[in-house]
């Protein structure tokens, strides 16, 4: 279930460049915090200070991109059930101004990394293509070297990178467990399909997943994979039932002399 909202001539205000006040309501006034809205799935450069580093090169652009976009058409406001609040109180939501679905566009002009944190969207699938032609199409925060080198270093720490063909940090392909090199991959961020043969909790909510090879059930190459608490929830893991066949993501690593994919995403797969 989800919240919407129709505005055709709204009085807002650009923050920055996934941020901004809109007069939900109607009633002729900006009322943060719970009309500001901080865009779902997206992370633009910080123009205030922020542990996440000031960039003003690239968030002064990201700002003014999304007053370009917001300016383009009618507004369409979306809020989800059950993840409206970030803690600072702003409301998450997904926007579109006229036809353009103003989150997944500013991603796609490279005016933000797509961020995960919150939750994962339904079309996944289109954010990581989008952020790919960014990056490939060297956009916004990936266009020079250093901030290249800076926005990757910061999503690795998230447990994701760019899935495009010139980044040397992802493993380009879709890999079965018995046909991933996993020596060889360490180290990049790899999607894999497999069967879950064992799932059991660790400490701290965290949960760790035996894949085995989804075309042979006997198979002996298995691939362990560890999902932490948040993620786990998030991604519903603990539900997850034996046998059921699933496409993982994460980077490859070793913990005490095993290599094992620290997840960030998945689903199931037919």
């Amino acid at each position: 279930m989800a919240r919407r909202w129709s505005l055709t001539h709204p009085l807002l205000r650009v923050i920055d460049g996934d941020t901004l006040d809109v007069d939900l309501n109607g009633d002729g006034r900006l009322d943060p915090p719970w009309e500001r809205l901080r865009l779902l799935y997206i992370d633009a450069p910080e123009i205030e200070p922020s542990p996440k580093g000031l960039d003003l090169a690239h968030g002064l652009p990201a700002k003014a991109a999304l007053a370009a976009l917001v300016a383009a058409g009618p507004l369409q406001v979306e809020v989800l059930k059950g993840n409206e609040r970030d803690r600072y109180g702003r409301t998450l939501a997904m926007l579109w101004a006229g036809p353009t679905p103003v989150n997944l566009e500013l991603v796609r002009l490279g005016h933000a990394e797509f961020d995960t944190r919150f939750t994962f969207p339904s079309d996944y699938d289109a954010y990581v293509r989008a952020e790919a032609e960014a990056f490939t199409g060297r956009r916004g925060i990936w266009a020079d070297a250093p901030s290249r080198s800076r926005y990757l270093a910061r999503l690795r720490r998230e447990g994701h990178t760019p899935q495009a063909p010139d980044n040397p940090a992802w493993l380009p392909g879709q890999y079965a467990v018995a046909s991933l090199d996993s020596v060889r991959a360490v180290g990049r961020y790899v999607s894999v399909e497999g069967v879950v043969e064992e799932r059991r909790p660790l400490r701290k909510g965290v949960v760790l997943i035996r894949l085995g090879d989804p075309e042979r059930a006997a198979s002996s190459r298995t691939l362990t994979v560890v999902a932490f608490q948040r993620t786990a929830e998030l991604l519903g893991v603990n539900d997850w039932p034996v046998a059921v066949r699933v496409r993982v993501e994460g980077f490859l690593a070793r913990y005490k002399g095993r290599i094992e994919l620290k997840l960030h995403y998945a689903r199931a797969t037919p």
